[in-house]
């Protein structure tokens, strides 16, 4: 019975050290890989422009020629996510993108209301940058930036270019519910809307 114990513990010793061998070979390339820092893909110059006390918003610039347009990123993206895509505009306008307040570098302070905030910051860029009547292209939550400078500043604005931004919240013109209007328009061109 005794050669029987210690057969187990010799076979269990080897289990365990394999499982030991195992385990330090999977370990071993995480230790290894070393961070690669977040480098820039794209050629732009950056500036910061005040829009508060104490807060200021990343601007990238992508330089180009002809009618001014500033890109707005989604909500939790900043200018950045439009490194690859501005560039291609460059031939036909100057391209800007704006990082909303609170995130990325652009700075952030409490405000009551939101909308009324992030679309006064839009307006304040263009001032600081003396663009004339640009084209505002928004992508997802932007939309309501979108509708609310052109809301309340109709002429300050070119054109507006809503990227899968057309959600009823973006519509809100100040006067109550849209959501009837908005389903009214999606059925008219064909699309399926929940009731």
């Amino acid at each position: 019975m005794l050669a029987n114990v210690g057969l187990n513990f010799r076979t269990m010793r080897r289990h365990v050290s394999f499982c030991l061998l195992v385990f330090i070979e999977l370990l071993t390339p995480l230790y290894s890989q070393q961070v690669i820092p977040w480098r820039d893909p794209s050629a732009h110059k950056i500036r910061f422009v005040s829009v508060d006390k104490d807060v200021r918003l990343e601007v990238l610039d992508w330089g180009g020629y002809g009618r001014p347009l500033i890109l707005l990123a989604g909500g939790g993206n900043t200018a950045h996510i439009f490194d690859e895509f501005a560039p291609k505009l460059t031939a036909n306008y100057r391209v800007y993108g704006i990082t909303r307040r609170g995130f990325g570098a652009s700075g952030f302070s409490a405000t009551e209301n939101a909308i009324d905030r992030l679309g006064e910051d839009i307006i304040a860029v263009i001032a600081a940058l003396k663009l004339k009547r640009p084209v505002l292209v928004g992508h997802s939550f932007a939309g309501a930036e979108l509708s609310w400078v052109a809301n309340s500043r109709p002429l300050l604005v070119a054109g507006l270019v809503y990227l899968e931004a057309g959600y009823p919240y973006a519509f809100d013109n100040g006067k109550g519910p849209i959501d009837e209007g908005f389903s009214r328009f999606a059925r008219a061109e064909g699309c399926r809307v929940a009731s």
